[in-house]
Protein backbone atom coordinates (compact mmCIF):
# COMPACT_ATOMS: atom_id res chain seq x y z
CA UNK A 1 0.00 0.00 0.00
CA UNK A 2 1.42 3.33 -0.89
CA UNK A 3 1.89 6.41 1.13
CA UNK A 4 -0.61 8.62 -0.69
CA UNK A 5 -2.89 5.13 -0.59
CA UNK A 6 -2.77 4.76 3.07
CA UNK A 7 -3.22 8.21 4.10
CA UNK A 8 -6.19 8.75 2.31
CA UNK A 9 -7.11 5.75 3.71
CA UNK A 10 -6.78 7.31 7.36
CA UNK A 11 -8.17 10.44 6.53
CA UNK A 12 -11.57 8.54 5.39
CA UNK A 13 -11.13 6.16 8.26
CA UNK A 14 -10.84 9.69 10.80
CA UNK A 15 -13.99 11.04 8.98
CA UNK A 16 -15.83 7.95 9.62
CA UNK A 17 -15.53 7.89 13.11
CA UNK A 18 -15.98 11.48 13.21
CA UNK A 19 -19.53 11.40 12.23
CA UNK A 20 -22.08 11.68 14.43
CA UNK A 21 -23.95 8.71 13.84
CA UNK A 22 -21.10 6.47 14.27
CA UNK A 23 -20.09 8.13 17.70
CA UNK A 24 -23.63 7.76 18.77
CA UNK A 25 -23.77 3.65 17.55
CA UNK A 26 -20.53 3.18 19.48
CA UNK A 27 -21.78 4.67 22.56
CA UNK A 28 -24.80 2.55 23.05
CA UNK A 29 -23.06 -0.09 22.15
CA UNK A 30 -20.97 0.49 25.35
CA UNK A 31 -24.26 1.11 26.74
CA UNK A 32 -25.95 -1.90 25.89
CA UNK A 33 -22.63 -4.47 27.03
CA UNK A 34 -23.24 -2.65 30.66
CA UNK A 35 -26.93 -2.10 30.88
CA UNK A 36 -28.29 -4.16 33.75
CA UNK A 37 -31.79 -4.95 32.30
CA UNK A 38 -30.24 -6.05 28.90
CA UNK A 39 -27.52 -8.05 30.76
CA UNK A 40 -30.66 -9.46 32.97
CA UNK A 41 -32.35 -10.49 29.73
CA UNK A 42 -29.65 -12.10 28.14
CA UNK A 43 -28.75 -14.13 31.05
CA UNK A 44 -32.70 -15.17 31.59
CA UNK A 45 -32.22 -16.38 28.01
CA UNK A 46 -29.61 -18.70 28.34
CA UNK A 47 -30.68 -19.77 31.88
CA UNK A 48 -34.03 -20.77 29.58
CA UNK A 49 -31.32 -22.02 26.70
CA UNK A 50 -30.33 -24.53 29.34
CA UNK A 51 -33.15 -25.36 31.01
CA UNK A 52 -34.40 -26.55 27.31
CA UNK A 53 -31.44 -29.14 26.47
CA UNK A 54 -32.15 -30.83 29.80
CA UNK A 55 -36.09 -31.09 30.22
CA UNK A 56 -38.99 -33.32 29.61
CA UNK A 57 -41.07 -33.18 26.42
CA UNK A 58 -44.45 -31.25 28.47
CA UNK A 59 -41.38 -28.85 30.08
CA UNK A 60 -39.96 -27.75 26.71
CA UNK A 61 -43.37 -25.97 25.42
CA UNK A 62 -43.37 -24.18 28.18
CA UNK A 63 -39.93 -23.10 28.37
CA UNK A 64 -40.23 -22.72 24.91
CA UNK A 65 -42.65 -19.99 24.91
CA UNK A 66 -40.63 -18.31 27.80
CA UNK A 67 -37.72 -18.36 25.35
CA UNK A 68 -39.87 -16.56 23.03
CA UNK A 69 -41.27 -14.06 25.47
CA UNK A 70 -37.47 -13.16 26.82
CA UNK A 71 -36.60 -13.21 23.21
CA UNK A 72 -39.06 -10.55 22.51
CA UNK A 73 -38.40 -8.79 25.59
CA UNK A 74 -34.86 -8.09 24.60
CA UNK A 75 -35.42 -7.36 20.38
CA UNK A 76 -38.02 -4.44 21.61
CA UNK A 77 -36.12 -3.03 24.00
CA UNK A 78 -35.98 0.69 23.41
CA UNK A 79 -32.18 0.83 23.58
CA UNK A 80 -31.62 -2.51 21.45
CA UNK A 81 -34.32 -0.62 18.79
CA UNK A 82 -31.58 2.23 19.11
CA UNK A 83 -28.79 0.09 18.53
CA UNK A 84 -30.70 -1.45 15.61
CA UNK A 85 -31.45 1.41 13.53
CA UNK A 86 -28.36 3.61 14.26
CA UNK A 87 -26.26 -0.03 13.14
CA UNK A 88 -28.02 0.18 9.70
CA UNK A 89 -27.36 3.65 9.26
CA UNK A 90 -24.14 3.16 9.92
CA UNK A 91 -23.56 -0.14 7.85
CA UNK A 92 -25.05 2.38 5.01
CA UNK A 93 -22.32 4.51 5.36
CA UNK A 94 -19.20 1.75 5.34
CA UNK A 95 -21.18 0.75 1.87
CA UNK A 96 -21.04 4.39 0.57
CA UNK A 97 -17.31 4.75 2.08
CA UNK A 98 -16.70 1.48 0.18
CA UNK A 99 -17.81 2.76 -2.68
CA UNK A 100 -16.17 5.85 -3.09
CA UNK A 101 -12.99 4.32 -1.82
CA UNK A 102 -13.16 1.48 -5.10
CA UNK A 103 -13.86 4.72 -7.54
CA UNK A 104 -10.96 6.48 -6.05
CA UNK A 105 -8.34 3.75 -6.86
Amino acid sequence: MTDELQNLLDLYIDKFLDQEVVKKYLALEKELDTNEEIISLKNKLKEIKNKMLHCSQEEYQDLSIQYQKAKSEIENHPLVNNYNLLQEEVAKMIKHLEKTLKQEK
